[in-house]
């Protein structure tokens, strides 16, 4: 998540660094608009690439679920006959995680 977040504000602050400058015109602030919305779309599919990064920075950390024990929901009269959908950590932080972080920004 770091290495995201890092790539992300890094993009951000070099535009708006570049955006606060009095001599900018409206041209040079669409081109420096373009990257960063491409930037966030194409956010969404380097989960495994932000994933290969961190494992190599930290070999020996897994994910927190991975390691703990797996919560049993009870069952009340309303839920239906849907099976519960079990997910290994990987996909959970996925899914739940960096995947909502990403629709959020775009």
């Amino acid at each position: 998540m770091l290495n995201f977040w890092n790539d992300i504000l890094q993009n951000f602050h070099r535009v708006s660094k570049v955006l606060q400058n009095e001599d900018i015109n409206l041209e040079t602030c669409a081109n420096l608009y373009a990257p960063l919305a491409d930037l966030l779309c194409t956010s969404r599919v380097e989960f495994e690439r932000y994933e290969a990064i961190t494992k190599e920075m930290l070999p020996d950390v897994d994910y927190k679920a991975a390691t703990t024990l797996k919560r049993i929901r009870k069952k009340v009269p309303n839920d239906g006959d849907i099976p519960e959908v079990c997910m290994n950590a990987r996909d959970k932080f996925g899914i739940e995680t960096f995947y909502t972080i990403v629709d959020k920004l775009g």
